[in-house]
């Protein structure tokens, strides 16, 4: 199953698509984790973020490298709440130069 940017809408995996290992895309670099935290890294305002939780894992998952996967040490940050704050959207910044912006933010989280 390959995850794109658009089978994610409002926190939730909505286009589940089936494609043969052999005729995946270039861009699906990615396996992901329960607890990870995927983050929509083109077009921010779209907010094509989501929890991986054990209802919306698959085996073998594949995810598109336009996602940045953030996975928690939760002894620090529950994937839940790290969830909420990339969500809300007053976290963002905003304004020219917004993924470079967007990239380095995710890297200081």
């Amino acid at each position: 199953v390959y995850m794109t940017l658009s089978s994610v809408s409002n926190g939730k995996f909505e286009k589940p698509g089936t494609i043969k290992r052999e005729e995946l895309p270039g861009r699906a670099k990615f396996r992901c984790d329960i607890g990870d935290v995927l983050v929509g890294t083109v077009r921010p305002n779209l907010q094509n973020n989501i929890l991986i939780t054990r209802h919306t894992w698959i085996p073998q998952l594949v995810i598109s490298n336009g996602f940045c996967i953030l996975r928690c040490n939760t002894s620090k940050i529950l994937p839940r709440y790290l969830y909420a704050i990339i969500s809300d959207k007053s976290s963002w910044p905003r304004g020219p130069g917004t993924m470079t912006c967007l990239t380095g933010s995710l890297r200081n989280f």
